[in-house]
Order: C-alpha cells, then sequence, then structure tokens
C-alpha cells in the first residue's frame, strides 16, 4: 500500500455494524461511510454550505465546506428485491458536529409531496445508530403559504430511537453535538422531496442556537407567529417490528410489509395521529 493510500484511511472510523446491522464504518474525520462489498454501491451526496446558505439564521458566518453526507438506497445486495417490490427505499445520512455562527449544524428542511387522490403526504421513519439528534417538525396550513404553522414540534433521539414524521409535517435534523450524528431512514421510493418553503423563509420555523453554552430555540421571524415549539418523547413501535436493540434495517427486511404505512398512510392513520401526542 502506498503511503498516498495510508494517508487517506481515517484512523478514527467507527464500526456501525452493531446498530445498523449493515457493514458499515464512519470515517469521522472525512464524514464519510466505508462499505462493504455485500452492499449495492451508492455515491454519497455532499450538502454543503454554499448550498445551505439560504437556510441558516447567519449566512455570512464561517462554515465547514461539508455540512452533511447523504447516502441514498442503501442496502445489501440480497435485499434488492423485497424492497423494489415493496416501493421501499433505505439511506444513511451524516451530520457533522459544530456550529455555524451561533447556530448548530442542520439538515436543509424539507417537505414530502402530497400523494395523489389521497390528500396526504408521504410519512417516513428515522433512526438514529450514531450520535444524538434533535428533529425539529412543522406542520404547515398550506403550502401555498408556509408562512403559517399550525404545530411545531421537538423529538430529541439518542442511538436507538426511532421517529416517525407524520403525514403534512415538514423536518429539519440538528445535530447539536460535537461529534457526528448518523441516521438511517427508510421512505416511499420515487418521490421528491419540496425544499423550497424552507429555502423561501430562510430556514425552519425556530433556529436552534447555543446561548451561554446551551441551546435554545429562536423564532425566524419571516414566519407569521409560530406557535411555541412543543416536546415529543421517543417511543418504541413493537406492532412495526421495530424492538429497542433491533436495528431498523432488521426489521425492515425481515417484515417490510410493516412498512406499508410509508406508501400507504390512509391505512394506518391511528398510528400516524399517535406519534406526535
Amino acid at each position: 500500500m502506498s503511503s498516498l493510500d495510508l494517508a487517506s484511511i481515517d484512523m478514527t472510523s467507527v464500526d456501525l455494524t452493531p446498530t445498523s446491522s449493515l457493514p458499515l464504518k464512519l470515517e469521522e474525520r472525512h464524514l464519510r461511510l466505508v462499505m462493504s462489498s455485500e452492499l449495492t454501491p451508492s455515491r454519497p451526496i455532499p450538502r454543503t454550505s454554499t448550498e445551505m446558505r439560504q437556510v441558516l439564521l447567519a449566512p455570512d458566518a464561517k462554515a465547514p465546506k461539508v455540512l452533511y453526507m447523504m447516502y441514498r438506497d442503501v442496502h445489501l445486495a440480497k435485499d434488492e428485491a423485497s424492497l423494489r417490490s415493496h416501493n421501499l427505499r433505505f439511506d444513511v445520512t451524516i451530520i457533522k458536529g459544530g456550529l455555524i455562527g451561533s447556530e448548530f449544524i442542520k439538515t436543509a428542511g424539507h417537505y414530502h409531496p402530497t400523494m395523489p387522490a389521497l390528500g396526504l403526504s408521504y410519512p417516513e421513519i428515522y433512526e438514529v445508530i450514531h450520535g444524538e439528534a434533535v428533529y425539529l417538525l412543522q406542520k404547515v396550513r398550506a403550502l401555498a403559504d408556509p408562512r403559517r404553522i399550525v404545530d411545531v414540534v421537538q423529538i430529541e433521539a439518542r442511538t436507538g430511537d426511532r421517529v416517525i414524521i407524520p403525514p403534512d409535517y415538514g423536518h429539519v435534523t440538528i445535530n447539536p453535538y460535537k461529534t457526528p450524528l448518523v441516521m438511517t431512514n427508510v421512505t416511499a421510493d420515487g418521490f421528491q422531496s419540496e425544499y423550497e418553503p424552507y429555502r423561501r423563509l430562510g430556514g425552519a420555523a425556530y433556529y436552534m442556537v447555543a446561548e451561554g453554552g446551551k441551546p435554545r430555540w429562536l423564532a425566524n421571524q419571516k414566519y407569521i407567529n409560530p406557535p411555541p415549539v412543543r416536546s415529543v418523547e421517543v417511543r418504541d413501535f413493537p406492532q412495526l417490528g421495530l424492538l429497542r436493540g433491533k436495528a431498523m434495517y432488521q426489521a425492515l427486511t425481515q417484515r417490510p410489509e410493516s412498512f406499508e404505512f410509508l406508501t400507504k398512510p390512509h391505512r394506518h392513520m391511528d398510528l400516524l395521529n399517535s406519534v406526535l401526542r
């Protein structure tokens, strides 16, 4: 192995296999995954600070070049047929820790499109497999005027926790810690997320900022009187086969029919209406 090859290896790699049930390692320094050949190739999609300027509290503040990396459609080759037949996709995202100005690093934020003839947007489910996250969800009265929000929810999640994003809620993921956050998600395949409402308004209804060494919420003045942020505790979803200590990918591949709520949410509204209570 050449010296160049040796230099490219991140010696601070973290084995994510125990928490993800997939042959994955995290290279913290380079904010990237090392993926076994058993996995189908997935090219990382970087989200740069330049792309994120429109949604930051301080667009001109000094920031790392790459804030997070997205890996779409990550799965073992042997599971591809099952995932395709159920129209499901499994992703992995790595979010850098730290601050941009006084704001904690976050994702851009997006809504999901409304499903034809149902009047519901696609749900999504997340799992933290390394680090800790804060999910900020917001429900808009109508996307035609995204300034008017009717509900804002924060959910704090640690390694092993799952969070369901119900229909009609936009969401941002925040990493309020110095170490990288790694999360997985399952969603219906084939739709395009809607980022423009967040870009138009400079981000979510609230920014999470550091003040006196502690995080707090700062209202985004471009929204019209958003409700205060309320907290919801994480919970388990045994009815989905999502048991504590069992990775979401394992549950997905063993019982893909349990994830029907992502593709046919109208059949599972009791579950979806309960997740933010």
